[in-house]
């Protein structure tokens, strides 16, 4: 069986793939439910109160402790870390706008911010995310001071399809442009 490796593709312009060395020995994923408590109970416990559903956060993804290590081939690792400082980088991208709705009306929006990437571990682990922290702790050097080691961690967040800036301040203000009491009276 083929080893393959974990990978960040970037779905925008402007990247370039970055190709773990090593597979992270654990990916921890988290999602919080949001929930609304009312005042007042419901039922026949008093102490508590009710809750409404809100909705769900995008899922929080932990990489801890992922190794880089070209101790062997006497070269430094600077590169690898090098590429992960880059996916955290904001880059000139164009996003779509949203219009009223929500949706992407066909308008772009010309910004600076961090890539979208695809994170990849065969053919089960796949999530459209940005990268939110960098982490990296060089632990070996060569005598000439390059790093050859080091320790990664990596949290990642899912997004969207739409581009990740399009739901951001700019689209608020389209959709408050268009906006009015009667587009959203139900008429009859």
């Amino acid at each position: 069986m083929t080893l393959v490796k974990a990978q960040l593709v970037p779905q925008e312009g402007g990247g370039s793939t970055i190709t773990f060395l090593y597979n992270p020995s654990a990916i921890s994923f988290t999602r919080t439910v949001e929930w609304k408590e009312n005042k007042g109970s419901v039922g026949n416990n008093d102490t508590l109160p009710s809750t409404d559903y809100k909705g769900v956060k995008p899922y929080q993804v932990t990489i801890e402790n992922m190794l880089i290590d070209t101790y062997e081939s006497r070269s430094s690792c600077q590169s690898y870390i090098d590429a992960l400082k880059d996916a955290v980088s904001p880059k000139q991208v164009s996003d779509a706008t949203a219009g009223a709705d929500g949706a992407a009306d066909g308008g772009l929006l010309n910004r600076k911010r961090p890539l979208v990437y695809m994170f990849t571990m065969g053919s089960n682990i796949q999530l459209r995310c940005v990268v939110t922290t960098l982490t990296y702790n060089y632990t070996m050097f060569l005598p000439n001071g390059d790093p050859v080691r080091a320790m990664i961690t990596l949290k990642l967040q899912e997004v969207d399809d739409i581009a990740a800036g399009s739901q951001g301040d700019n689209a608020g203000a389209a959709n408050r442009q268009t906006d009015s009491r009667s587009a959203r009276t139900p008429t009859g």
